[in-house]
């Protein structure tokens, strides 16, 4: 009976344990190996083999990733946390440029050149790129139809009753 459930247990998890490059394998818990996959597969594509079955096909949402990754921050090794140190992070990014939306709910934070950079045109001439211009009206469109629409109560506030938007780069996925 052992032998069929080692069997088992390498069939099922083997393949998991071979997914991440060296470079990023060193988890030893399935669960953790395969959120760190998840996590490659939208944050660092390029640690996968490419016959990785976590290999994306087509661009995703990382949300799931990210947060499997963030769950399990205590229990992550201190290689993986330094691997994924920018997902990690506690605080709050740096960004360079920021903008208050029309109703003063939201500030947008930008930048402009780097990883995290936002496309510069701006076919309105406002001063503002069109990429957050079109992130405050999501904003304010999700909030009147949410909040003042159907009556959800606002998000939580950090205490200061502005919402505190930061635009990143989270990914080199391409659709």
């Amino acid at each position: 009976m052992k032998k069929w459930i080692v069997l088992f247990l390498l069939v099922a998890y083997g393949p998991v344990f071979a997914q991440v490059n060296p470079g990023l394998n060193f988890e030893k818990d399935p669960r953790l190996i395969d959120a760190v996959n998840r996590a490659s597969a939208h944050f660092h594509p390029d640690n996968l083999p490419i016959d990785s079955p976590y290999r994306l096909t087509r661009a995703t949402c990382g949300t799931m990733a990210l947060m499997g990754l963030r769950s399990n921050r205590d229990a992550l090794s201190p290689a993986t946390k330094l691997a994924f140190s920018g997902l990690l992070q506690g605080s709050r990014p740096t960004r360079t440029q920021s903008v208050t939306s029309r109703s003063g709910r939201f500030m947008i934070h930008y930048n402009t050149t780097g990883t995290h950079a936002v496309s510069l045109v701006d076919a309105n001439s406002n001063g503002i790129p069109d990429y957050v211009d079109e992130t405050i009206n999501a904003f304010e469109t999700s909030w009147t139809k949410e909040v003042t629409e159907l009556g959800y109560s606002p998000p939580p506030s950090d205490g200061d009753a502005i919402y505190d938007i930061y635009i990143s780069s989270l990914g080199t996925q391409s659709a």
